[in-house]
This record gives C-alpha cells, structure tokens and sequence, in this order.
C-alpha cells in the first residue's frame, strides 16, 4: 500500500488496481477512500491477470471511463513453499501461473508501446535461489526474462529483484520470518525509501532503457562484508555469476581482529580419535550454524538430546542443512533423518559416520 501513495505523490491521478476478489482488507478499502478524498480516482475491480478474457474485460470497460494506461506495476505473487521433489504439480502451476501467464497477459493486452513504463516485481530469489522455492524462483526469472523481451521489442520492460524488504510488507509484519531471511548475513535489509528510488529511476519516461539497465538487484551484501563480520558464506556467491563480488572492498567497518574469532570445524573434525568425537565435533558446528540461521535460538538454551524440530527446524531448512552438510563434511544425509526425530548428537554421529572423511581408525 505504500506503493499506492507513492504513485500519487508523483502525480498519478487515476489507479486501477487488481486483487483477484477485490479489496481484499478493511485496511485497503480506508486507503482507497483516502486517497478517493484526495482527488484520486480508484478502480478496484475483481480480476486474476492469469485470465486473459477477465484482464481483457476490464481493460476494455475502463479504457471507455478513464485516460490512456500509462504505467503498470505487475506484482502478483502466490507462494507455495515446498522442497522440489516433494512439490505438487498444483502447487508449482498455482505459483508460477501469477508470474508467468499473468504477466504475458498483460504484456500482450497492454498498450506497451505508449506507456512510461511496465515494471515487474520480481525478487532475488530468482537470481540466488532459496530453499523450497523452486517454483517462486522460476516465475522471477521469467519476469526477469520477459523485461529483457520487451525491451528488444522496442517497448518499455524493467525488472526489479527485490531482496528482504524490511520496514514494509510481508516481513515487517512478521519478526521471526524476516530474522531468518537475514540471519545468515548474505543479505541486507531493504528500505521501502531505497526501493522507491529505483522506481524513480525505472519509471522515468525520459530514461533509456537497455538490455544492461532494465535489471536491478537490490539486497545482498559483499562478500568482503561477510567476511569481515565472521559470517558463513552463501553457497550462490561462489558461482560465476557473482565473481565481481570478490573484487568489491569490505565497508563494515569491522577487521577480522574484532570479530569473534572462528572455529575451525573441519580441522577439528579431521582431528578426531573417534566417532564420538567427531560426531560432537559436528554436533557443536550444527550448533553454531543454527543459532546463525534462527535468531531466536540461544546457545545455552539447546539440550543435545532433544530433536532438530523441537528447534525450528522444518523440512525447509533441512535442505539447507543437508547442502551444508554436504559441503562442510562431505556427507549426504537424508532430509527426513534431519527434520524428523533425530537429536543434535545423533545427527552428529550420523554425519560423520556418512562423511567421505570418515576414519576406518575411528574406536565407535
């Protein structure tokens, strides 16, 4: 919604917006009247963009009743989180439909050419991937692609991937989720004021845009940055795609020298005279990795014995722990044995006894 103000006190006049029933809060329809009172005409007509006969109704109604459209914001999104292989066709068609066919629809039925501009809000999803979010992240690169589409057609086509935006939204009204995107430290909180400037910038008539500028990504921090503060690098910056990031210079204002100082759990590992040992060595890296990843969770608040679900930990992270797994001790571990009933000192156990570093010297 602040969008919608943010439209008007750039001079928009005339707004027609489309939730699939409606408005669909008390909240909503009082800014409606707000901004009905200051002169601005809304329209808020039931309509899925995924229709193109519904889309094409409405279009045609208004186009009798109201100037020439000349912006739009596509920003449609359902999401249905869900690990890959256990994804129902329905739940990745209900996701993707929205960003796909929504937004063809509209490419197709708008008046593209006379317009200042189309804007797809994307996400970075789409570009880093997370997990649980195939279907999410394949939509976002669809409007990612459709951007660069539109604008080889000689029309206008930006594509925003927005990162965590914080102060607004979806994560402003809940902690715990918006604590968990950014506890990792590889992505930076966004401000609604940041993502309005770029929406000067991409809604400006006078500027060209291009191939190389109708992309903005917004929200991850360097990698100098991460290391700096002693954090775990993400699994995406070591792609090609984001080999510049390596060159960029740490802004954190913090050395390694006042950092916490860290804990080498693969020599640890690699050290180990046992099993048993080895498995507490992964068991305190679990540990550590978790309280990172869910702010909630205190260090000396944790019973070893007690299972990775009592937690926190979902089927969700449970793919994220077992790429890390898989990274840090070369042991692939089953999602279930993660998210199910298994404890701390069991996964341990289990890890090192499955990693590919696991000593036939070991005493079990």
């Amino acid at each position: 919604m602040p969008m919608f103000r943010w439209l008007v006190s750039r001079g928009a006049k005339n707004l027609i917006l489309m939730p699939r029933s409606g408005p669909p809060t008390d909240a909503a329809k009082t800014l409606w009247e707000e901004l009905a009172l200051g002169g601005v005409c809304v329209e808020v007509p039931a309509c899925g963009v995924t229709d193109a006969d519904s889309l094409k109704a409405v279009l045609d109604e208004y186009a009798a009743s109201m100037p020439r459209i000349s912006g739009c914001f596509q920003s449609t999104m359902i999401l249905r989180d869900a690990v890959f292989q256990n994804m129902s066709y329905e739940d990745w068609k209900t996701c993707l439909d929205p960003k796909v066919r929504g937004s063809w629809n509209l490419h197709t039925l708008l008046p593209n050419k006379g317009m200042d501009f189309f804007v797809f809000l994307s996400s970075i999803s789409g570009i880093i991937g997370l997990g649980g979010q195939a279907n999410y992240a394949a939509g976002n690169t669809y409007m990612d692609a459709l951007a660069r589409y539109c604008i080889s057609q000689g029309e206008k086509g930006s594509s925003l991937d927005l990162g965590a935006i914080t102060d607004k939204g979806l994560l402003a009204e809940n902690e715990v989720l918006s604590n968990r995107v950014l506890a990792g430290g590889n992505l930076l909180p966004v401000s609604s004021k940041e993502l309005f400037a770029i929406l000067d910038f991409h809604c400006n008539p006078e500027v060209v845009l291009t191939a190389r500028n109708c992309q903005t990504l917004i929200g991850i921090e360097t990698l100098a940055n991460v290391k700096a503060k002693r954090l775990e690098q993400a699994n995406w910056v070591t792609t090609p795609s984001f080999r510049h990031m390596h060159q960029i210079d740490s802004t954190a204002g913090a050395s390694v020298a006042d950092t916490e100082e860290a804990v080498d759990f693969r020599k640890m590992f690699a050290e180990a005279s046992s099993l048993s040992e080895a498995g507490a060595v992964v068991s305190l890296a679990l540990l550590k990795k978790l309280t990172r990843t869910l702010s909630t969770l205190q260090v000396d608040e944790v019973d070893m014995r007690k299972s990775l679900h009592t937690y926190g930990v979902d089927s969700l992270l449970a793919v994220e722990l077992r790429s890390w797994f898989a990274r840090e001790f070369s042991a692939d571990i089953p999602i279930f044995e993660i998210s199910g009933a298994s404890s701390f000192s069991s996964v341990g156990i289990s890890v090192a006894r499955k990693s590919r570093y696991y000593q036939a010297t070991w005493i079990e």
